[in-house]
């Protein structure tokens, strides 16, 4: 039996097998299944590797390898119930931030605005990133844009392999990783940026400017969130120097700490014992020297121990 699905010939006369016509009708149906009917019996072959159907709800027509934020499923429970049950079918719109942190699916195949195709959100699959340094191991939604991911300290694509450089490279990215970026964290450069180290009757109000190990900003203008003691003088740290921050649940940077903000400290002299030598005939002290956080001015006047008497030796 000759293969009725070989490829036509340039100048040949078309002739059309039946064998061959009928499976072209099998596929357009299939596609049609796919795209109209996701509400329909089980489809437990879209299951296995996270791939699933996504309908194209970001208003306009889609590529290969896009990625779309995840807006909830096609059907919810509330509007079909069996299709909610029989099939996971996903609604994607243009990611943005904080909406779609984590939440999204890149796409396998073209899409028409308003159809539905497959889209992989659970495994292996290659993706644009937007690379903003050489050495970010991991990457998560651009946000507002469709055709990469964006490179970053964390996030729930983990980076197997990219194209050199900076910039949109080809990668090939595991989905699926747990948003380490959030909650975790992790360790930044910071370098004051406002406020004053504040003294005996005002408070410390430095802020930072916050930047990721390899020099690329964050935020700016955050104030650390470990608590400081009030009317009470802070060191400024140096610029770029180190400190402890996290991602939020709503995508937002928290700096927790300024490593080098220390309060500034004195060392003065504290009396620790105090004796009459009736030897000498004289008053004697010991002292120590003790580290303070903060040490007041000078009374102004003198304040009397004890009124003392002339008294006989004898």
């Amino acid at each position: 039996m000759g293969d009725a699905l070989k490829r036509a010939q340039t100048g040949k006369p078309l002739r059309v097998p039946a064998r061959a016509y009928n499976a072209f009708i099998d596929a357009a149906r299939d596609h049609q299944a796919r795209q109209q009917n996701v509400a329909g019996a089980p489809a437990a072959e879209l299951r296995p590797g996270g791939i699933v159907p996504v309908k194209n709800a970001s208003g306009a027509d889609r590529e290969r390898f896009d990625v779309l934020g995840i807006d909830g499923p096609v059907f919810g429970p509330d509007e079909n119930e069996e299709g909610f049950k029989n099939r996971v079918a996903l609604r994607g719109l243009v990611p943005t931030l904080p909406d779609h942190a984590g939440r999204f699916t890149i796409l396998l195949e073209p899409v028409r605005a308003g159809e539905i195709g497959r889209g992989c959100v659970c495994g292996v699959c290659q993706v644009k990133v937007d690379v903003a340094d050489a050495d970010h191991a991991f990457a998560d939604v651009n946000d507002g844009q469709a055709g990469s991911l964006k490179s970053g300290l964390g996030g729930t694509a983990f980076i197997l392999w990219k194209e050199s450089g900076t910039g949109e490279k080809w990668a090939v990215v595991k989905l699926g990783v747990p948003p380490d970026s959030l909650g975790r964290l992790f360790a930044v450069l910071v370098t004051k940026d406002g406020g004053v180290a504040g003294d005996a009757a005002t408070d410390c109000t430095f802020t930072y400017t916050v930047k990721d190990l390899f020099g690329a900003e964050l935020a700016t203008a955050l104030s650390p969130l470990r608590p400081r003691f009030a009317h009470t003088e802070y060191v400024e740290p140096g610029a770029d120097s180190p400190g402890v921050a996290w991602y939020d649940a709503q995508g937002d940077l928290q700096l927790l700490e300024a490593v080098e903000e220390v309060p500034k400290t004195d060392l003065v002299a504290v009396l620790t014992s105090i004796r009459y030598d009736t030897t000498a005939h004289e008053f004697q002290y010991k002292k120590t020297n003790v580290r303070v956080i903060e040490t007041g001015d000078e009374d102004a006047a003198w304040t009397a121990i004890t009124d003392l008497t002339e008294c006989d030796d004898t």
